[in-house]
Formats: structure tokens, sequence, C-alpha cells
């Protein structure tokens, strides 16, 4: 089977407006839009300031000889922060598959 650009192209907008209005964005204004607003409309979206939540502390660990700082907080920052990295690992993985597609579609023309 080969690849269709123009249906995968139609798949991969509609995730990317969908991820648009819930940032509060203009899904029409995709073709405008670029990686870098989308990106800092969702870490805006997502932001968590670690003052409004409890329980945060670093613990300091010797991993061989190299001591390494790890982050071990709350389970609500723990889970919007993973709900923060998936949404920005969506979006560019949405947007760099459209770029692949629009690729696509003009070598076809």
């Amino acid at each position: 089977m080969a690849f269709d650009a123009q249906k995968n192209i139609e798949y991969v907008e509609k995730q990317l407006a969908y991820f648009m209005m819930i940032l509060g964005l203009d899904p029409n204004s995709l073709d405008t839009v670029t990686i870098d607003e989308l990106l800092d409309a969702a870490r805006d979206f997502s932001k968590v300031n670690r003052g409004q939540i409890s329980n945060i502390y670093n613990v300091v660990e010797n991993i061989g000889n190299t001591p390494k700082e790890i982050y071990a907080g709350s389970p609500e920052y723990v889970f919007l922060k993973n709900q923060r990295i998936f949404l920005i690992l969506s979006i560019r993985r949405f947007w760099y598959w459209r770029q692949l597609a629009l690729g696509a579609l003009n070598r076809e023309q």
C-alpha cells in the first residue's frame, strides 16, 4: 500500500486543529501559525507553579560516583508535568508528520 500524502495530511491537520482548540488558538490559522507559537501556547496552558503544590523536595542520590539530583514531589505535580510533556511531544510529532506530508505533496505536483 502506497503512502497517501493527502489522506495523511487530512488526519494530521485534524489532530493539530484539536490541539489548537485545546490551547485556545484558532484552528483555521494552521497555515499561518508556527511550531514555536504552538509550543509556547502549550507551555503557557499547562504552566504549574511548584509553590502551589505541597510536598516538593529534592533528593541527591549517588549513582556510581556521580551525584544526581532527582525530583521527588507530589503526585499531582508529577501528573501535571507528564501531561504537559505528552502535549508538547504530541504537537511536535504531528507538526513533523505534517511537514513530511506537505513535502510529499509538493513532490507529487
